[in-house]
This record gives C-alpha cells, structure tokens and sequence, in this order.
C-alpha cells in the first residue's frame, strides 16, 4: 500500500511480481515514467490515481473510483482489466488516453450488492480506438441496476458479454464488429452521435 498525496518516478522498468501481496496505489498517487509499470502479480489495486507511465497488465488490474491511465496500456491473454464501482457508495470510470488493445478480459462490474451504480471505462484520446481482439472478451457483468458505459470507438475482433446492461457511448465514434456480441441479461445500447458515426 502506497498512501497519500505523491509522486512515483519509474527510472527504470519496475514489475509487480507473481506471488507477491496485493499491491494498492492508495490516496491520490501519480506514477511517471520513463520506466514501465508492468503489473505480472496477484492484483494491482488503483483508486483516484494516475499512470502516466506505460503500463503492461499481465494479471489482474483494478479500477475503483476514477482512475486515468495516461500512458501506453498493453494486455496479454492473461489480463483482466476491472473497473469496479460499489453498490450505495460510489461509481467508478477509467479514463484511458490512448488507443490499446485487450488481449485478456475488460470487465465493468458493481461490488457490494444491488444498486444503481455504474462502471464506465473511457477511451479518451481524439480518435483512439479499444481492439477486442480475437480471443478478447469485454464483459457487463451481472448485478445491480445502474447501466455500465462503454465510452469509446470499439473495433470488436473478439466477444462482448452483455449480462447486465451496457452503453456503448462515443461521439463521431467509427465502430466495427468482426466478433460476436451476446446478450444475455439488461439491455445493450449503442449511442450514436456528432458527425458520421458508424458501426
């Protein structure tokens, strides 16, 4: 556990081993470069934080209040990327500059209960783009009664798991889908604004 209000400058590479305790950014921590940040562990904890650094997720990230990632995000097939909001306390979004790629798992999720909370993972850059790819799962997870955002232009090479209700939100965005969408529980939305978006 990290506490409070700081800095952490990366000079170097700096890995989260396998096997090692949960590690949590915790209070408002702001992780540079130019090392990566590569999380290979149990679970990488972050909670109203930034990493501005690049960062490898091998293993499981979590997401909870809201969270920017500012640097390069690279996945592997092992990664589960979580952004966890909880039930009658609060919501959660994940705000991720740059275009990346989800080669593991994305879940949107609510903890704690049946509530209206919501998950929102944002994509934020002009033009950037989340690949599914093949192999890939982005998944609305079941639970509660809030609607879980997607804010981003998608290009779905992979599976999206509708099992709660899910918004795919993003102006001007130029979606495709090569993959499968299933919807199984809740609703799925597809938002479509500004100028010539398409899916």
């Amino acid at each position: 556990l990290i506490g409070s209000s700081h800095a952490m400058n990366l000079l170097s590479d700096f890995t989260l081993a396998r096997g090692q305790p949960t590690f949590r950014l915790g209070g408002t921590v702001t992780v540079n470069g130019p090392g990566k940040l590569i999380n290979n562990q149990t679970s990488l904890l972050l909670d109203s934080d930034t990493i501005n650094a690049d960062l490898v997720n091998q293993s499981l990230l979590v997401a909870t209040n809201t969270n920017t990632i500012a640097g390069a995000l690279t996945t592997d097939a092992n990664s589960i990327l979580r952004v966890q909001s909880q039930a009658n306390a609060f919501n959660s979004v994940l705000n991720v500059t740059n275009s990346f790629t989800n080669n593991g798992h994305v879940e949107l999720l609510l903890a704690g209960g049946s509530a209206g909370q919501d998950s929102t993972l944002n994509v934020t850059a002009a033009g950037s783009t989340l690949t599914n790819a093949a192999g890939g799962v982005i998944q609305s997870v079941a639970g509660g009664t809030g609607v879980h955002v997607l804010a981003a232009q998608l290009a779905n090479l992979g599976t999206i798991d509708v099992d709660h209700s899910l918004n795919i939100n993003r102006a001007s965005a130029a979606h495709s889908n090569s993959g499968t969408i299933n919807v199984t529980g809740g609703n799925l939305t597809l938002t479509q604004t500004g100028s010539t978006p398409t899916f």
